[in-house]
């Protein structure tokens, strides 16, 4: 089953966990409807778990020509245009032809997001490793420790 989740058809129950990882909040344009509809996903007392890239780690290009340059604004608020179709099925090649938007979303507009939604942050742990592609991993063996990942529990 396919849904958009700001308009989410009725009648799909609740749950006792809402698990949400790598890369999915960057797709979405407003997370505090996100969050609400997530929180109306879960039962009474059920959790939310967020194992998510740092935005942190978002200002760099891995793959550019000077990696460890800042290269995106923590706070930009446009959407970064994806000039290819980025697919989550397995498939190695990615596919021309279509344009996507990334967003950068700091952490203070998560939490907050996640408050406004109704739901209360239990815990928040950062990481100094990567839980995105492998190119991302010479960011684990800078000089500098910075924050790559993280999880949120609400």
């Amino acid at each position: 089953m396919a849904a958009d989740i700001y308009e989410l058809p009725n009648g799909l129950g609740t749950y006792d966990l809402a698990l949400i990882t790598i890369g999915v909040l960057n797709w979405m344009p407003d997370l505090t409807e996100f969050f609400r509809a997530v929180a109306g996903l879960l039962k009474n007392g059920g959790t939310l778990v967020i194992y998510e890239t740092h935005p942190m780690l978002e200002m760099f290009e891995p793959e550019g020509e000077a990696p460890f340059d800042l290269v995106h604004n923590y706070f930009e608020s446009e959407p970064i245009e994806v000039p290819e179709l980025i697919v989550y099925d397995g498939a190695t090649d990615k596919k021309s032809g279509a344009v996507g938007y990334w967003l950068i979303h700091p952490l203070g507009e998560i939490i907050t997001s996640i408050s406004a939604a109704g739901l209360r942050i239990a815990a928040l742990t950062e990481y100094a490793h990567s839980n995105r592609e492998p190119e991302y991993d010479k960011y684990e063996e800078w000089d500098v420790a910075m924050p790559m990942s993280y999880t949120l529990v609400a």
